[in-house]
């Protein structure tokens, strides 16, 4: 595809070609920026950041271009985020249900006639989000994240710093053995926020528990 449309891949060819995908089985590359020729004389800058909380780690692409992009106009307070909560089996039966009833034929047709690239990523971009609204669900505005729950304490905080300082040491080793170090106190981390996190529903649960027999008795108490 990125032959026939004179598309090329940014990882590797600005900054460093580093791994994308870390896990216990290793480490590759499979998440990529893919820019047109176009931009190619613009100045492109490419990174992969460090991130503990998935797999997956978070790329970055910023082209220094002159671009004009008007600002809405409407108060960004009330603007509404959403975010789509996939199940991964339900999701791909209901896309290949999809294509089978026609839904993404609109792509083969503009393919077919050799339409340029923007317009095929456009309609197929489309017939996702519009396949995907079922998943789709509203972000509250200011909603908090894991680190400011009540049970998310110094160990979590330390356990986290740890971890991203041995991703970055695996990044600039690649060994085998600083992948090994990363991953365990990843799972450490991971396995840590879970156990945090029932500890506290299951004490705050005892406590609202408690709260109601000693009002029962208070009332029993007084009749």
């Amino acid at each position: 595809m990125c032959k026939t449309y004179d598309l090329y891949i940014t990882n590797g060819r600005f900054g460093a070609g580093d791994f994308t995908f870390i896990n216990q089985n290793g480490a590759s590359v499979i998440d990529f920026f893919i820019v047109s020729k176009h931009l190619l004389t613009n100045t492109i800058s490419f990174q992969v950041l460090s991130a503990t909380e998935s797999c997956h780690l978070p790329i970055s692409l910023v082209i220094d271009g002159q671009c004009y992009i008007p600002r809405p106009q409407e108060d960004t307070a009330d603007t509404i985020t959403y975010k789509y909560h996939l199940n991964r089996d339900k999701y791909l039966r209901l896309i290949s249900e999809s294509i089978l009833k026609g839904c993404f034929d609109k792509v083969d047709d503009l393919i077919n006639i050799s339409t340029d690239v923007d317009s095929v990523i456009d309609e197929l971009e489309k017939g996702i989000l519009q396949r995907s609204e079922q998943f789709k669900k509203v972000i509250k505005p200011g909603k908090s994240d894991r680190r400011s729950k009540p049970w998310y304490d110094i160990e979590c905080k330390t356990t986290k710093a740890k971890s991203r300082k041995l991703l970055q040491i695996f990044r600039t080793s690649r060994t085998v053995n600083n992948l090994n170090k990363y991953i365990e106190c990843k799972n450490q981390y991971k396995n840590l926020c879970k156990q945090k996190r029932q500890t506290y529903h299951k004490e705050y649960a005892a406590k609202l528990e408690q709260t109601v027999k000693d009002s029962k008795c208070f009332l029993e108490g007084n009749n």
